[in-house]
Protein backbone atom coordinates (compact mmCIF):
# COMPACT_ATOMS: atom_id res chain seq x y z
CA UNK A 1 0.00 0.00 0.00
CA UNK A 2 0.69 3.74 -0.79
CA UNK A 3 1.95 6.07 2.60
CA UNK A 4 -1.29 7.62 2.22
CA UNK A 5 -3.32 5.24 2.10
CA UNK A 6 -1.31 3.79 5.52
CA UNK A 7 -1.73 6.46 6.74
CA UNK A 8 -5.89 6.78 5.68
CA UNK A 9 -6.00 3.35 7.33
CA UNK A 10 -4.50 4.30 10.41
CA UNK A 11 -6.66 7.30 11.33
CA UNK A 12 -9.38 5.14 10.17
CA UNK A 13 -8.77 2.19 12.67
CA UNK A 14 -8.34 4.94 15.70
CA UNK A 15 -11.23 6.74 14.80
CA UNK A 16 -13.44 3.13 14.83
CA UNK A 17 -11.75 2.46 17.58
CA UNK A 18 -12.54 5.51 19.40
CA UNK A 19 -16.04 5.09 18.43
CA UNK A 20 -16.36 1.86 19.13
CA UNK A 21 -15.21 2.37 23.32
CA UNK A 22 -17.36 5.19 23.23
CA UNK A 23 -20.54 2.83 22.33
CA UNK A 24 -19.72 -0.04 23.55
CA UNK A 25 -17.87 0.63 26.96
CA UNK A 26 -14.74 -1.65 25.81
CA UNK A 27 -11.37 -0.81 26.76
CA UNK A 28 -9.29 0.59 24.54
CA UNK A 29 -7.18 -2.62 23.98
CA UNK A 30 -10.20 -4.11 23.17
CA UNK A 31 -11.69 -1.56 20.55
CA UNK A 32 -8.31 -1.06 18.91
CA UNK A 33 -8.32 -5.43 18.38
CA UNK A 34 -11.62 -5.30 17.49
CA UNK A 35 -11.57 -2.02 14.84
CA UNK A 36 -8.80 -3.64 13.24
CA UNK A 37 -10.37 -6.91 12.81
CA UNK A 38 -13.09 -5.21 11.26
CA UNK A 39 -10.78 -3.32 9.10
CA UNK A 40 -8.93 -6.22 8.07
CA UNK A 41 -12.09 -8.02 7.23
CA UNK A 42 -13.36 -5.27 4.82
CA UNK A 43 -9.65 -5.10 3.41
CA UNK A 44 -9.68 -8.65 2.78
CA UNK A 45 -13.06 -8.63 1.05
CA UNK A 46 -12.62 -5.87 -0.99
CA UNK A 47 -9.05 -7.19 -2.04
CA UNK A 48 -9.62 -10.91 -2.92
CA UNK A 49 -7.74 -11.91 -5.98
CA UNK A 50 -10.33 -12.46 -8.36
CA UNK A 51 -10.50 -14.28 -11.85
CA UNK A 52 -10.85 -11.73 -14.48
CA UNK A 53 -14.07 -11.66 -16.56
CA UNK A 54 -11.96 -12.58 -19.74
CA UNK A 55 -10.61 -15.62 -18.26
CA UNK A 56 -14.15 -16.78 -16.71
CA UNK A 57 -15.34 -16.35 -20.21
CA UNK A 58 -11.95 -17.88 -21.98
CA UNK A 59 -13.07 -21.38 -22.22
CA UNK A 60 -16.20 -22.03 -23.81
CA UNK A 61 -17.63 -25.26 -24.21
CA UNK A 62 -19.90 -26.75 -26.74
CA UNK A 63 -23.50 -27.65 -25.77
CA UNK A 64 -25.57 -29.91 -28.04
CA UNK A 65 -29.15 -29.32 -26.23
CA UNK A 66 -32.00 -26.79 -25.95
CA UNK A 67 -32.33 -27.23 -22.73
CA UNK A 68 -31.89 -24.30 -20.03
CA UNK A 69 -29.18 -24.95 -17.52
CA UNK A 70 -29.16 -23.85 -13.89
CA UNK A 71 -26.60 -23.46 -11.28
CA UNK A 72 -28.73 -22.96 -7.84
CA UNK A 73 -27.65 -21.13 -4.38
CA UNK A 74 -24.07 -19.63 -5.36
CA UNK A 75 -23.08 -18.23 -1.80
CA UNK A 76 -21.84 -14.38 -1.88
CA UNK A 77 -21.04 -11.76 0.82
CA UNK A 78 -21.04 -8.21 -0.37
CA UNK A 79 -21.00 -4.77 0.46
CA UNK A 80 -23.28 -1.82 -0.26
CA UNK A 81 -22.05 0.63 -2.04
CA UNK A 82 -24.18 3.36 -0.45
CA UNK A 83 -23.73 2.38 3.37
CA UNK A 84 -21.00 -0.12 3.38
CA UNK A 85 -22.81 -2.68 5.21
CA UNK A 86 -22.82 -6.24 3.92
CA UNK A 87 -25.21 -8.27 2.45
CA UNK A 88 -25.16 -12.06 1.34
CA UNK A 89 -27.43 -14.59 0.26
CA UNK A 90 -27.27 -16.69 -2.45
CA UNK A 91 -27.43 -16.70 -6.73
CA UNK A 92 -29.25 -19.07 -8.61
CA UNK A 93 -28.85 -19.05 -12.48
CA UNK A 94 -30.56 -20.44 -15.50
CA UNK A 95 -29.24 -20.21 -19.18
CA UNK A 96 -30.66 -21.13 -22.19
CA UNK A 97 -27.82 -21.18 -24.29
CA UNK A 98 -27.31 -21.67 -28.08
CA UNK A 99 -24.14 -23.41 -28.43
CA UNK A 100 -21.45 -22.22 -25.74
CA UNK A 101 -21.78 -22.62 -22.09
CA UNK A 102 -18.60 -22.23 -19.73
CA UNK A 103 -18.11 -25.02 -17.18
CA UNK A 104 -20.43 -24.61 -13.34
CA UNK A 105 -17.22 -23.37 -11.60
CA UNK A 106 -17.42 -20.31 -13.18
CA UNK A 107 -20.42 -19.37 -12.51
CA UNK A 108 -19.46 -19.26 -9.03
CA UNK A 109 -15.95 -17.33 -10.41
CA UNK A 110 -18.35 -14.68 -11.83
CA UNK A 111 -20.23 -14.38 -8.54
CA UNK A 112 -17.14 -14.20 -6.94
CA UNK A 113 -15.73 -11.87 -8.80
CA UNK A 114 -18.58 -9.11 -8.82
CA UNK A 115 -19.62 -9.33 -5.02
CA UNK A 116 -16.30 -8.64 -4.18
CA UNK A 117 -16.89 -4.83 -5.51
CA UNK A 118 -18.79 -2.12 -3.44
CA UNK A 119 -22.37 -2.86 -5.30
CA UNK A 120 -26.14 -2.84 -4.83
CA UNK A 121 -28.34 -6.15 -4.91
CA UNK A 122 -30.21 -4.76 -8.09
CA UNK A 123 -27.03 -3.56 -10.14
CA UNK A 124 -24.87 -7.07 -8.54
CA UNK A 125 -28.02 -8.83 -10.66
CA UNK A 126 -27.87 -6.65 -13.56
CA UNK A 127 -24.34 -7.38 -13.88
CA UNK A 128 -24.48 -11.16 -13.60
CA UNK A 129 -27.14 -11.65 -16.48
CA UNK A 130 -25.79 -8.69 -18.76
CA UNK A 131 -22.14 -10.40 -18.76
CA UNK A 132 -23.76 -13.84 -18.79
CA UNK A 133 -25.92 -12.96 -22.17
CA UNK A 134 -23.25 -10.86 -23.82
CA UNK A 135 -20.51 -13.25 -23.15
CA UNK A 136 -22.17 -16.76 -24.47
CA UNK A 137 -24.56 -14.89 -26.69
CA UNK A 138 -27.44 -17.17 -25.44
CA UNK A 139 -30.93 -17.54 -25.88
CA UNK A 140 -31.66 -16.15 -22.29
CA UNK A 141 -30.68 -15.78 -18.86
CA UNK A 142 -32.73 -15.65 -15.72
CA UNK A 143 -30.50 -14.66 -12.58
CA UNK A 144 -32.36 -14.65 -8.95
CA UNK A 145 -30.36 -13.23 -6.06
CA UNK A 146 -32.12 -13.96 -2.59
CA UNK A 147 -29.92 -11.86 -0.22
CA UNK A 148 -29.98 -10.62 3.80
CA UNK A 149 -29.23 -6.67 4.71
CA UNK A 150 -27.43 -6.06 7.14
CA UNK A 151 -27.89 -1.97 7.13
CA UNK A 152 -29.62 0.15 9.69
CA UNK A 153 -32.46 2.47 8.56
CA UNK A 154 -33.97 4.29 11.62
CA UNK A 155 -37.02 5.44 11.33
CA UNK A 156 -38.41 8.99 12.07
CA UNK A 157 -41.30 10.52 14.09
Amino acid sequence: MSKKVDKLNAQLESALSEFISQISGKTEDSAKTIATKFLNQIENKLNFEKKTIESIFSELNDVEHNQPIYINEIPFISFCEHHMFPFFGHVSIAVLPKKDIIGFSKFSDLVNNLSSNLTLQEKFTEEISQLIYSNLDCDGVHVKVKAKHLMFRSIKS
